[in-house]
């Protein structure tokens, strides 16, 4: 249960500093504060975020998280296995930079 007395990084880290990986999805920007903290007060455990669009062209809001998140994340899951090898697109029509990070695609989308 939450205590609101403490932030909920610090809740976070507590419960998660035992387990090998911690998996955010593209849902709120203070999952980069989250993964920051986590690098610094547990770094063995291992930060993955989770695309889960399965287009490899989505919304530029989506995608501007996307960037932030997956530039501050050392492992990308993808709902959509393909976007291992085509990548996703940027905000400015670039793809978003995935090189040094670990890609896994868990599912399919024709």
């Amino acid at each position: 249960m939450l205590d609101p007395k403490k932030g909920l990084n610090e809740q976070v880290i507590s419960e998660l500093a035992e387990h090998s990986m911690l998996i955010c999805d593209i849902a709120n920007e203070k999952w980069v504060d989250l993964q920051k903290s986590m690098e610094k007060e547990c770094p063995a455990v291992k930060r993955a975020v989770y695309y889960d669009n399965p287009e490899q062209f989505v919304t530029s809001s989506y995608n501007e998280l996307a960037q932030k998140l997956i530039a501050n994340y050392q492992v990308v899951l993808f709902a959509n296995k393909n976007h291992v090898e085509s990548g996703v697109q940027a905000p400015d029509k670039s793809y978003i930079d995935l090189s040094g990070k670990e890609l896994v695609g868990v599912g399919y989308y024709p």
